[in-house]
């Protein structure tokens, strides 16, 4: 999950639950604050730390920190490197994984020679996913749609605090795909040639991460057992129109680090931080080695981790399912050539933007904007938008693969 750069200043810490005085926002002064994003899991991977700095409220990009020295060590003094691969992200140089009963702490030194740990971290407990399933719900909104539940169980006592990641791969099927293309003749462009696309497609795949907090717990319950509603995907999302998969990332977390990140989820839901119900300045684990008085933002997190993949169609849920095209669809039919005799299609076609769906003659009664009812200022093919002819626009013809239809 991104960390959120808005800049949360008050007097008091957050798990103070202080009373705080109504903020103004025109006095209250900019901070430049450091902000890292980190992690290392019970996954053999190179794993990643992300380094920003605040920026004002009207800033249109994040301040990237680049040049830091970043690495992770543990207590047995075994130094885990990290290399900056892009600005502000850095990557361990070699695949690592946390191991139980290690302590691990992240280190990290800005260019201009600032230093900053954090607290030493340990993995706290160990729990896999045993199961995925699915199920035809209404969400508290009333919405219809299906709700995917995660069930794990463990006999590690300390597994009581749960962060979920998922990624999502979903078919696509391009609702005005041809197999033929038009394209100009080589020496006139008052000829257009149909011929073999040999590069659109009709099915595609796409993927998305999730971009939101999801977490649960177990700590009042009598057993280390989870049952938990992961996601709820509404029956009109185009991500269940045809075949849908989830990849899905249970994390076991400390307390801390529970509930820092609820807590982040907390002012991050806030449509205005300066606010008079403002809690706080949100603290993590990593601390400046500098000046011990300096802000720092971010939470340093060991975890052990469990994944599992999960399939499902629409239609096992839905019989009448329907789902918008996740892009608009614009038909035309340009002429070769207009009223002043100037060539119209070539161009057109050159462009992209539209690519050829079926001949005019085909037409089935498509608002295509340009017929009288005598078919007289229409072009011989009927072109559409590009993303509804060739779904390469929203996603890859490559199937994944793990993908099982």
């Amino acid at each position: 999950m991104k960390l959120k750069n808005t800049i949360i200043i008050i007097c008091a810490a957050i798990f103070l639950n202080a009373c705080i005085e109504p903020v103004n926002i025109e006095g209250i002064n900019y901070k430049d604050f450091i902000a890292v994003e980190a992690s290392v899991t019970s996954e053999v991977k190179k794993h990643t730390v992300k380094i920003t700095r605040t920026s004002t409220l009207d800033a249109k990009e994040t301040i990237k920190e680049s040049g830091a020295i970043v690495s992770v060590e543990d207590d047995s003094q075994n130094i885990f490197r990290f290399i900056e691969t892009s600005n502000g992200e850095y990557e361990s140089e070699n695949e690592f994984k946390a191991e139980v009963g290690k302590a691990y702490t992240l280190k990290i030194t800005t260019k201009d020679g600032k230093a900053y740990a954090s607290s030493a971290e340990t993995i706290t407990g160990i729990a896999a996913i045993d199961e995925i399933t699915a199920a035809r719900e209404f969400n508290s909104l009333d919405e219809e749609g299906v709700q995917i539940y995660v069930q794990s169980k463990s006999e590690d006592e300390n597994a009581k605090y749960f962060r979920y990641e998922y990624e999502e791969t979903y078919k696509i099927r391009a609702p005005y795909y041809s197999p033929n293309k038009a394209i100009p003749h080589p020496f006139t462009d008052e000829v257009i040639l149909i011929v073999p696309d040999l590069e659109s497609a009709e099915i595609c795949y796409a993927t998305q991460k999730s971009n939101k907090l999801v977490q649960t717990d177990v700590a009042n319950l009598s057993s280390n057992e989870v049952d938990f509603g992961v996601r709820f995907i509404a029956r009109d999302n185009y991500i269940i129109r045809h075949r849908y998969s989830i990849l899905l990332k249970q994390n076991v977390q400390s307390f801390e680090a529970y509930r820092y990140f609820q807590t982040l989820n907390e002012l991050s839901s806030i449509e205005n931080v300066f606010n008079q119900n403002q809690p706080g300045f949100l603290s993590g684990n990593i601390r400046s080695v500098n000046d011990p008085k300096e802000k720092v933002i971010g939470f340093f997190e060991v975890n052990s981790v469990s994944t599992k993949r999960f399939f499902l169609n629409g239609i096992d849920f839905f019989t009448d399912i329907y789902a918008d095209y996740p892009a608009s669809c614009s038909f035309g039919a340009p002429p070769v050539k207009d009223m002043a005799d100037n060539v119209v299609l070539a161009g057109i076609l050159r462009a992209g933007t539209l690519v050829y769906y079926k001949d005019y003659a085909e037409n089935l009664g498509l608002d295509l904007g340009c017929d009288n009812g005598a078919g007289e200022g229409c072009g011989p093919y009927v072109l559409v938008s590009k993303a509804c002819g060739d779904c390469r626009v929203l996603g890859s013809e490559v199937k994944p693969d793990f993908w099982i239809d």
